[in-house]
Formats: C-alpha cells, structure tokens, sequence
C-alpha cells in the first residue's frame, strides 16, 4: 500500500506528476515563509492517490534560526490521518444525503453480489420498483420542505417494514427499490400488499396529517431478467403499467407490456439523448399592453420535437425532466436559447422585448443558480432589464432560503415574476418580502371570469393588490374577447393567451412583431372575435 512505503520512495512517486510537484513545492515554500514570522506551521492537506482515493496528511514544520543567522533547522513531520475521513467520503458517494438509504451507485453494486449469491445457490430474487403516486402534489401545494420530510418519513417507514428481510434503496426523486432474497412469487404478492396497506396509513408531517398512495412495479430473478440493468428496467416497465391501470396498485412484469405500455418508457430514455441531438425548440407567447395593442414582451416555452412522435406536450415530459434531473441542462439550455434570440433580435433592429423564462423549483435551488445567470447574460450580450425569470408560489416557501438568492438576481438588473399567482398559500406573505417586480394571475381564474362573480371578484382584488404594492399585473390564458374587456376594464396591465396568439416559433414571430408593435386602437376595439383580431395583426398560429 502507498503507506508503507518509505517516504523517499513516495517523493519518487509524485515526482511522476510534474504539477503535483509544483503544487507541494509552493506549499512549503508558502509554509517556509510563514515559519520564518511564526517559527512553526501545522495543517492538514488531502492528495488523491493513483486509484483516486483521498489521502489525509497532517504536515508539521518548525524553523529555527540562530541570531547571527548562519544556521537553520528545520523539523518537518508529515503523519497520514486515516480515522473517519475515508469513511466519510465512502458514505457521501453510496448513500443518500436526505433519507440516509443506500442510493442507486450502491444498489447496482450489492444487487451484482446478490444476482451472484442467487445464481450460484440458484434461489429467485424479487426487484420492487415503488413510487409514491401524488408526491408532486405535496410539494405543489405544501412546499419542498414538506415533501423531503415525507421522503424521510417513507423512508423511515420502508426500513422498518422490511427489516431484516430485504433491503431498502432510494432509486431517486420519489422512487424507491426493494430487494427481496429467497422469496416465491405468492411470498412476493404477500408482501407487496402489505407494503401498499403500510403506506396508505396516515404520515405525520409537522403539524398535519398525509395520506399517500404508492404504485409498485415487480421483477423476478431469472424469469424477467438475468443482469441487474435489465431486472430494474422491467420492474419500473410494471410499475408505469400499475400506474395506467389504476393508482395504488402493483404490477408483475410480463413482456406484453412492451407492446402495451411503450410511450412512457420511450420517452425517457429518449429524453437522455434529445439535448444532444438538437431536438428541443424554444417558442414565444406574446404579451400586450391592454390598452394599446402593443407587444412589450415575450414568454419562452420549452418545446420538445421527438422524430418519432413530432410535438410532445410539456406536461408528459417535464415531470420526467424533473424526476431524472435533467431539467437543470435542460432549463439552462432554455434560458442561454431564449438570452441569445432575444439579442439577436435587437441586433437585427427590432424593438426590444422583455423575454420571460421559466425557472423550475430543481435550478432555482442549485448552489450557482445566479453565477450561471450571470454568465448567461454576459455570454449573449444581453441587458439584464430585458430578462424576466418567473418562479411560481411553491419555490417561495422558505423564505430564509430564497431571499438572498432573489436579492443577488436583482441585483444583476433581472425582473423577478410570480408565475400562476393565487393557486398557493404564502402569496400576501412573499409579496410582502420578495422583491418581486410582476404577477400573473393563473389562467384558471381567468377561465371563468366572464361567468363566475367569485372569479370576477378574485381578479378585482389581485389587481388591486398588484397596484397598491407598484407591482405589473399579466392575465394568462386569455381566450375571448369578453375576458379581454374584462380584463382591460379593471385595469390589468398586460394581456396573454390565445386570444392574441398561440407560442410560435422565432421565426414566425419576427414578421409580426413590427405589426403588434404599433397596432391602432381603433382597430383593436373594433375586433368582434379572435378570428377578426387575428386577421388584422396576423400572427400565425402554429403546434
């Protein structure tokens, strides 16, 4: 081992490495320096060996130096601290940080040993693919900080019905894997119920009380496979065809699924690949003064172009983006596309917009959120005044969390927007504390305005709020005349929705911004249907 051998011979070794002899060369001359003022120097360094192991060291240097300054001595002691350190970074790569299971890393390397225990005493082995089935509810409406405690309390209450009879991995997200050792398929449906009957028992979260349900996707060791890649594959295949049938349910894998149940699982794995092969588009809504017609701004929305089957709607991929968490190269990609069309359309002498990006809660909490914003902007040429990120209510539940990052944001000149206002339950408590600068009243208060009062009044009272507080207020999901005039009548600052257009790509909306730019009132109001809007500014309608 690299401790054993005598010090002259690891100096050799290193010598191997001209940079790392630089690195230490510098180190203790820096260490020289400071013994000549202090007279001695302790610290502890990490230098990662040749399997890309750390090692710990603990370097003492003391000097002496006589008064008539014609001697030196140097002490020089350099001790490996082994302790808990490699421990610690055994434990950070194979183990979960938030539930303390054994990640996904560790479960491929001890299902290796288990499919080789099982082959060798030939015994059936049993993949559990769980997933809780309203998870992104919880966080939607409870807030991250609620969802990660139920996580842990599932967590908690998986370790304890399993025992000593399996084991317990968090695959990722909100989905969990069970190994189960030396069990028949009817031991197998035994404890798959009983595992759906646990997890349907009240979870106790802070002061309120969860119910969940739970959707379980089953493959056995050698009929549904005989590698570890293959057994989890079909495990999650029956686990999406539970969650087709009916929620709250379990599945065992069987190959019809293949034929019957492909999209899901088609769609996933392609979405790994679709950032590199080009495949996402970025489209743009326009926004419009109510009162004058005119285009002030733009809404970049993701698009995703599969070769197989054309447009995919948002709604099926995000959440796959945000469960496998490529939604952080993904949004960054949206954000560096949308930075840089919009500089290149005012370079080529448009008027300059406002674009708006949507942020998702998974890249808002990453640690350089801000710097990568910043760098963006630098990169595109773009003036911070014309960026707008939008965050909806669910990131703004830890307010102790967000606000610097909100303030660090401001502070490069971006605009700030709460996306689907009034859907959550701290919109008065962040307006009061976030330096926000628009709202966007969700759409489905905007569905109903013209025949529901409780709507109508709703509206009323953001907008006003919106203006008291010097806040711009944008109506999204804008579809008829009669909720434009609605909307116009009671002020509302800004206008969105297929009632003026449908997102369209950068290249129909070039042609028409010049149009929308300088609309005449009176034509405007003389629109009797969005038909008739439409063919007076002519902004194409594209899928």
């Amino acid at each position: 081992m690299y401790e054993n051998l005598p010090f002259s011979q690891r100096l050799c070794n290193l010598k191997q490495n001209k940079k790392r002899v630089m690195q230490i060369l510098v180190l203790f001359t820096s260490l020289l320096f400071i013994c000549s003022v202090s007279g001695y120097f302790d610290t502890y360094i990490d230098i990662i060996n040749g399997n890309w192991n750390f090692i710990k060291f603990f370097i003492s240097v003391g000097v002496m130096i006589s008064i008539g300054g014609l001697s030196i001595s140097i002490i020089l002691m350099i001790k490996r601290v082994i302790q808990s350190y490699e421990k610690e970074i055994y434990y950070q790569t194979y183990y979960d940080s938030l539930t303390g299971l054994p990640n996904r890393f560790l479960l491929h390397k001890k299902l290796t040993d288990e499919l080789h225990q099982a082959n060798q005493n030939t015994y059936a082995l049993a993949i559990l693919f769980l997933d809780l089935d309203i998870f992104k509810l919880i966080n939607d409406t409870l807030g991250y900080k609620m969802g990660d405690l139920l996580l842990q309390k599932v967590s908690q209450r998986l370790i304890s019905y399993v025992k000593g009879g399996g084991s317990v991995y968090r695959q990722g997200g909100d989905e969990f894997i069970i190994i189960l050792s030396g069990i028949t398929r009817e031991m197998v449906t035994k404890v798959t119920q009983e595992i759906l009957d646990t997890m349907s028992r009240a979870f106790k979260l802070a002061d309120e009380e969860i119910f969940i349900t739970t959707t379980i996707g089953v493959s056995l060791y050698p009929s549904d496979g005989k590698d570890q890649y293959t057994l989890i594959k079909n495990a999650e295949t029956a686990m999406y065809y539970a969650k087709k049938q009916n929620k709250n349910n379990y599945q065992f894998y069987n190959s019809n699924m293949l034929y019957e149940f492909p999209a899901k699982m088609v769609l996933k794995n392609s979405l790994h690949k679709a950032l590199k092969r080009k495949e996402f588009l970025v489209y743009y809504q326009p926004q419009i003064n109510a009162n004058t017609g005119d285009i002030i701004g733009i809404e970049a929305l993701l698009r995703w172009k599969h070769p197989s089957f054309g447009l995919v709607s948002p709604s099926e991929f995000i959440p796959l983006a945000e469960k496998t968490g490529l939604i952080i190269p993904i949004g960054e990609w949206v954000l560096q596309t949308a930075c840089a069309q919009n500089k290149a359309l005012q370079k080529a002498g448009f008027p300059p917009l406002i674009v708006s990006v949507n942020i998702s809660q998974h890249q808002f909490v990453q640690h350089d959120f801000v710097e990568t914003v910043a760098r963006i902007l630098k990169e595109t040429e773009l003036n911070p005044k014309y960026l707008e990120l939008e965050i909806t209510e669910n990131v703004t539940q830890n307010i102790e969390k967000i606000m610097p990052v909100l303030q660090k944001l401001k502070s490069l000149g971006v605009r700030i927007s709460i996306d689907d206002f009034g859907t959550g339950y701290s919109s008065l408590n962040y307006l009061k504390h976030f330096p926000v600068d628009t709202i966007k009243i969700d759409k489905s208060f905007i569905q109903d305005v013209c025949t529901d009062i409780k709507s109508q009044e709703i509206i009323k009272t953001i907008i006003k709020l919106g203006h008291s507080l010097k806040l711009k207020l944008v109506a999204e999901g804008v579809e008829s005349k009669e909720q434009f005039h609605f909307l116009k009548e009671h002020k509302c600052d800004e206008i969105q929705g297929y009632f003026f257009s449908k997102p369209v790509s950068i290249q129909t909306l070039k042609p028409n911004i010049i149009l929308w730019k300088s609309p005449k009132p009176s034509k405007l109001a003389r629109a009797q249907t969005c038909e008739d809007f439409l063919r007076t500014f002519p902004l194409c309608y594209e899928i």
